[in-house]
């Protein structure tokens, strides 16, 4: 009794610390290079909209560099309140007075005594060229026009990944906790940069009690952390417009319009953390907008004038099958922590003093969380609105040019989560098959005491030891304050429904201990007696923590430019800077109830929790734009 109340202490305390964590996203959705209105209006406020002009042209091209600043507000968003400054600090289960904010290297294949840290400041840079063509289309109805705009772009996303390249280790990892045997310390990975690029230890034997039970180590295939930057070029979408200026006059008119973007810009993938994207990611959008201006002051002699102008849009994003990888809900940064599988043939294991066997049993594979939360699934946002305003002085043929642009997009929406056709495991296609190893033992031994078939002693019989509990920080035994019988910290008293393990024949039943050193067939005491969970509890689909992202931006612009009156053709330039302020701070978690004893289907609510994350990037950026309209 005294132990249930211990656990249930444990859990509740586990459980208050997730409400008050910080959700992340894996995938930064940022404001496509496609999608500026104040683009449409620096340097053309007599170029297009002309009231009774006939049919007229303007054609131009707008190069512009961008670049991402407020990196520690990115960096929040991918990894939330584990950072230090811009570190991350890597630290093994073996490290005394491990820091509380320190992921367990143990989940990347580390040294149990490795103490180290990677540190990151991403930044995303663009190098484009914006080409828009305008058609006044007078002659056939009065205020009628069509655009056609969009850029062909670079874009280049860099982490700036950082490693401690000098961290000393000496320690292996014991018998039991990843194999039947020692995994020596020049077998393991030497930093985390090997694990985030997909490397593994070599795959070890099995127990020999179960010759076929070999243990395998899957590397992480998605959310890779690569220590150099992940460019790409691309035309991000087409841009078309049908307008009618339904009230013009010399010095104003108002607009509606007609649009749509043809996709031109590659769909998103999960195989990087912090991947290049050109455009939308793929999606079609709809919808319609309004522009309008008013010239308020003109000099006597005309060659002098203010005005204002705007043009917004409103567009829906059409769903588009996209690749996503996910956190599970309420552990974030998870999709980096070991999964272990489990399946139902139990084999010899059975716990409790009632000698019960189990559900199921430790299936000697591991893999990165990231490699079952991969996802295809279906991505729409219903609205997104671009309207930039602007005042315009013209003083005979300079101009200078100053506005506000306002950029939205509402909270992405998902539908029918399907696993990845290339990656066979996946929590929505494997039911009760892979729960959370943490800082567990998956191996007991045998502790033979009187003569038994098949048993010998220190045969190496799987566990059924899970914990639903484990963070990327620690695991559940680190800590523990429960009543575990002994001092061992590897007895495994955090595991979910720790019950003491045997092993169960017709011949017999026997204790499994902590390790072979302490298999000496002789009655084992207590605390050498290894725990395992009588019934283990599993991550699934519904676990899944399908985290929506949004985007909201301010942005101030400025442009000078000369303008060249030439009969029937009209040459110009203006050179440009604006700053964009992105909203794109992590919030807190929904809470959810890590309730470790209900059982969890493949059959999962997609948004549970209403909350989304702000992903929109702080960016300056200069530009020239040039072009030529034609009477």
């Amino acid at each position: 009794m005294k132990q249930k109340i211990t656990s249930l202490a444990f859990l509740l305390s586990f459980i208050s610390m997730q409400a008050a964590t910080i959700e992340v996203t894996p995938t930064i959705v940022a404001r496509s290079q496609g999608r500026d209105a104040s683009r449409k209006l620096v340097g053309v406020t007599e170029k297009v909209h002309l009231y009774d002009h006939g049919w007229y042209m303007n054609v131009s091209a707008m190069p512009e560099f961008t670049q991402s600043f407020k990196e520690d507000r990115i960096s929040r968003l991918l990894f939330g309140d584990d950072l230090v400054g811009c570190r991350i600090l890597l630290q093994g289960s073996a490290v005394a007075d491990r820091d509380a904010k320190a992921w367990l290297a143990d989940h990347f294949f580390l040294a149990p005594d490795y103490n180290g840290y990677f540190s990151v400041e991403p930044v995303v840079q663009n190098f484009l060229v914006d080409f828009d063509l305008y058609l006044g289309l007078d002659d056939w109805v009065e205020g009628m026009y069509a655009r056609a705009h969009g850029p062909i772009a670079w874009s280049k996303w860099d982490l700036q990944f950082k490693e401690q390249c000098d961290v000393d280790t000496t320690m292996s990892f014991r018998p039991g906790y990843f194999s039947p045997e020692t995994i020596p310390n020049d077998e393991l990975l030497s930093n985390f940069s090997e694990y985030a690029c997909g490397e593994t230890p070599l795959n070890r034997s099995g127990s020999s009690l179960l010759p076929d039970s070999g243990v395998a180590f899957q590397g992480l295939q998605y959310a890779k952390i690569k220590p150099c930057s992940q460019s790409r070029t691309g035309f991000a979408e087409l841009r078309m417009e049908l307008g009618w200026n339904f009230l013009q006059a010399e010095d104003y008119h108002i607009g509606i319009n007609a649009q749509v973007a043809a996709p031109t810009g590659p769909k998103r993938e999960a195989k990087y953390a912090f991947d290049s994207v050109i455009g939308n990611g793929n999606h079609w959008e709809a919808g319609g907008g309004i522009t309008g201006h008013y010239v308020f002051w003109r000099s006597c002699d005309e060659d002098k004038h203010g005005g204002f102008y705007f043009d917004g849009s409103v567009t829906h994003v059409n769903t588009t099958k996209e690749e996503r990888t996910f956190d599970l809900r309420g552990r974030p940064v998870s999709r980096y922590m070991l999964a272990q599988k489990m399946g139902n043939d139990v084999n010899y294991l059975t716990a409790g003093d009632d000698d019960v066997q189990p559900a199921a049993q430790f299936k000697g594979v591991f893999t990165p969380v990231a490699n079952l939360t991969t996802v295809n699934l279906g991505v729409n946002s219903k609205v997104q609105i671009d309207l930039a305003a602007m005042f315009n002085f013209t003083s005979e043929n300079m101009t200078f040019d100053v506005g506000y642009n306002f950029w939205m997009r509402t909270a992405e929406e998902f539908s029918n989560p399907l696993p990845q056709e290339q990656c066979c495991p996946n929590l929505c296609a494997d039911v009760d098959t892979w729960a959370l190893k943490g800082d567990a033992a998956v191996y007991g031994y045998a502790n033979v005491v009187i003569t038994t078939v098949p048993f010998t002693t220190g045969d190496a019989i799987p566990l059924s030891a899970t914990q639903c509990g484990s963070t990327i920080n620690k695991g559940t035994n680190d800590g523990f304050e429960g009543t575990c019988e002994g001092t061992s910290i590897y007895q495994n008293c955090g595991v979910d429904n720790a019950q003491a393990a045997s092993a169960t024949s017709d011949a017999g039943t026997i204790d499994l201990v902590i390790s072979p050193d302490q298999a000496t067939g002789s009655t084992a005491p207590e605390g050498a007696i290894i725990k395992t969970s009588l019934d283990p509890q599993f991550i699934n689909c519904c676990d899944i923590n399908f985290q929506r992202t949004k985007g909201l931006s301010h942005k101030v612009f400025a442009q000078f430019g000369y303008n060249w009156d030439l009969t029937g053709w009209n040459p110009y330039i203006g050179f440009g800077a604006s700053a964009e302020f992105g909203r794109n701070e992590s919030c807190s978690a929904c809470p959810v109830s890590l309730d470790c004893d209900t059982a969890c289907s493949n059959s999962c609510a997609i948004s549970e929790c209403s909350d989304s994350l702000d992903s929109a990037l702080s960016q300056w950026a200069v530009w020239v734009k040039g072009g030529v309209s034609f009477d």
